[in-house]
């Protein structure tokens, strides 16, 4: 008994030949460029483009960034709403470090990345900030808002570094 042939129609034709393209020119000498991944060690989450390192040693501001930048990655930042209600559903820790402070000036504050506080700014308004208090922690205990702390205190820490291409 013959197998019968399936028929294709023109916009089928048409449909496999965009697949074809698409997958030909998602490729450089044959290798797939759209498969990133997160660096070594970095595999405690992912939103957009960055990938997360939890480090659960509690450090100071200063130390935790530099343990950070050694491999390359820096603080975590919480720049907008949608990566700050991705980092709400995230069990980090209790409070840790964020790479956000006023140590230059005093209420003028610069994430670790040289870009300087926008509108958006969930600080706690039940604990303001005082002189001294120039590093910010990202805590639960105020429903995930940010609260300047004395840098010199010990708090768990969370790294990003950008995903491999």
């Amino acid at each position: 008994m013959p197998v019968p042939q399936k028929i294709y129609n023109m916009s089928q034709c048409f449909v496999a030949y965009i697949m074809t393209f698409a997958v030909l020119w998602s490729t450089t000498d044959g290798m797939p460029t759209n498969k990133a991944q997160c660096p070594e060690g970095y595999t405690d989450g992912q939103f957009a483009e960055l990938c997360f390192r939890h480090v659960r040693t509690p450090l100071p501001y200063g130390k935790a960034a530099a343990e950070c930048d050694s491999d390359g990655g820096k603080l975590i930042t919480d720049k907008n709403r949608a990566k700050h209600n991705y980092l709400l559903k995230r069990d980090f820790a209790m409070s840790y470090w964020v790479g956000l402070d006023d140590l230059e000036e005093e209420n003028s504050f610069v994430w670790n990345d040289g870009e300087v506080l926008t509108d958006f700014a969930p600080f706690s308004k039940t604990y303001p900030n005082q002189q001294n208090n120039d590093c910010v922690v990202l805590s639960r205990l105020t429903d995930m808002e940010w609260l300047p702390s004395d840098c010199h205190q010990n708090f768990e820490f969370v790294c990003q570094k950008e995903l491999l291409w």
